[in-house]
């Protein structure tokens, strides 16, 4: 498989996320570009796409994926974030259906921006820390690799085709 999350006596280590060459020319990124700001360029996109800077609470989005961003960066899960994308992506580039999100995920706006989950969190009210808080997520740090604690990781609930699953795995 494409991923697999080896579990450590540290814990969980997750896999690195290879941002294709396509990706990088589309969005104008150098070859050495970290899942940080890969990801939040895909943030930057969405922004623009599903808000727009016209709109009266812009600020509002922005400021919200910033701090939800500094969060997983903080935590070491944008690799995470950006391996669920690539499913997710996946599917669209090849008419695999998938579900809007569901869970205590739909409570990210960037999973939102990036597509991940069909439902803008601002409007619906939802706060982040339902889906992860840096008080409840733990990482371990041992010679310079990041481990999770699985339990705590945040749950990402995808739902694609059942037909076309072994397409996605």
């Amino acid at each position: 498989t494409k991923y697999s999350l080896p579990i450590l006596e540290n814990g969980v280590k997750l896999p690195d996320f290879k941002i294709e060459d396509k990706y990088k020319l589309k969005y104008n990124l150098p070859q050495n570009v970290s899942d940080y700001d890969f990801l939040l360029s895909l943030c930057e996109e969405g922004l623009n796409k599903k808000v727009g800077r016209n709109h009266s609470k812009f600020k509002d989005y922005e400021k919200r994926t910033k701090d939800e961003l500094q969060v997983f960066k903080e935590l070491g899960f944008c690799s995470y974030i950006l391996i669920t994308w690539d499913i997710v992506n996946y599917c669209g580039e090849n008419n695999i259906p998938t579900g809007r999100g569901r869970g205590s995920c739909v409570a990210s706006l960037v999973l939102n921006l990036i597509d991940v989950t069909q439902d803008d969190p601002i409007e619906a009210g939802l706060f982040f820390e339902r889906f992860i808080s840096k008080t409840r997520a733990k990482k371990n740090i041992v010679d310079g690799i990041v481990y999770i604690d699985g339990s705590l990781l945040p749950d990402i609930d995808l739902d694609e085709s059942f037909r076309d699953r072994r397409k996605v795995i």
